[in-house]
């Protein structure tokens, strides 16, 4: 098999700096168009989806998450209002009919955002460190899944969300996003992005035409959230959607496995994708066989 490494660590790597224009980043698109982790957006499509599945618990929901955010800012930082509310109002779909959630959402991911001085929210492009702009779109959905199991229990929270978060991820395909062949193509793509730098750490191998198997070993998101203390809300939040991803954008012909993760307190993410095409033989390789790939750093080891 053929393994290949992709990425360097880097200690520094969450106070590097980014370029983000705010309002854009909390409405329309955080992170990439494929995993859209916009806090309204994301927001609007679980409001949308509570009132589908659990109309009986989408006013205390909304009640409690209100109040949830409130406890959470320390200043308003949106100053004239107006603007921002209307702009929002024109884009969302539900909760654009709840102010006060709406504004919340918004006053906590810009406060995540760390900004000095005032700007303006809706135009001003600004720069920041990369750990703040994670922040800004991880934590709001953290807290709007918190909240969830806070209202209707854990166990029950956590696989309404799970549901969610699989619908609102194939809602977001688009034509442009067919370019899916096989499992030795993406492997083959892999190994020419060596040449370019990537904090992300990966170690990656192709087992046969339907097994394509890798390592994460590293994650800036679980890295950027070590103060949040809830190991399976991260693991929800962070990593469930790679299993509808992988599925929706491989035009539905392979399926992830994952048994270890950074997010659960692992020293690695260990994954493979498995082309039903070929082969529903969906065995994931043991532990042993992860950590043969390629030597695992100390640390990594000592998380």
């Amino acid at each position: 098999m053929e393994v290949i490494r992709i990425g360097e660590f880097n200690p520094n790597v969450l106070e590097k700096i980014v370029e983000i224009q705010p309002f854009e980043t909390a409405l329309y698109v955080a992170n990439n168009n494929r995993n859209n982790f916009a806090c309204l957006k994301r927001l609007d499509y679980l409001l949308e989806f509570i009132e589908a599945k659990q109309p009986e618990i989408l006013q205390k929901y909304i009640e409690d998450l209100t109040k949830k955010l409130q406890d959470q800012i320390k200043e308003d930082l949106l100053g004239d209002k107006k603007p921002i509310l209307e702009k929002t109002t024109k884009e969302t779909k539900l909760v654009n009919k709840y102010p006060k959630l709406l504004e919340n959402t918004l006053n906590f991911s810009f406060q995540l955002l760390n900004l000095s001085g005032k700007i303006n929210w809706m135009k001003d492009t600004v720069k920041i460190k990369q750990g703040d702009y994670i922040r800004s779109y991880l934590i709001p959905t953290y807290y709007f899944l918190l909240v969830l199991t806070e209202t209707i229990g854990k166990e029950e929270g956590i696989k309404l969300f799970k549901r969610y978060i699989s619908q609102f991820l194939r809602s977001q395909k688009t034509d442009q996003d067919s370019s899916f062949t096989t499992l030795e193509d993406s492997f083959e793509r892999s190994k020419n992005s060596v040449q370019y730098p990537s904090d992300w750490v990966m170690v990656i191998g192709l087992l046969s035409k339907a097994k394509y198997v890798f390592r994460n070993d590293n994650c800036l998101w679980i890295d950027a959230l070590t103060d949040l203390p809830d190991q399976e809300i991260k693991y929800a939040i962070c990593c469930y959607g790679d299993y509808q991803n992988a599925f929706t954008y491989s035009n539905e012909n392979t399926i992830l496995s994952m048994e270890h993760t950074i997010a659960q307190g692992d020293p690695y993410c260990s994954r493979a994708k498995h082309d039903i095409r070929f082969d529903w033989n969906l065995e994931h390789p043991s532990k042993e066989f992860f950590d043969n790939m390629w030597p695992v750093q100390d640390k990594q080891k000592k998380k």
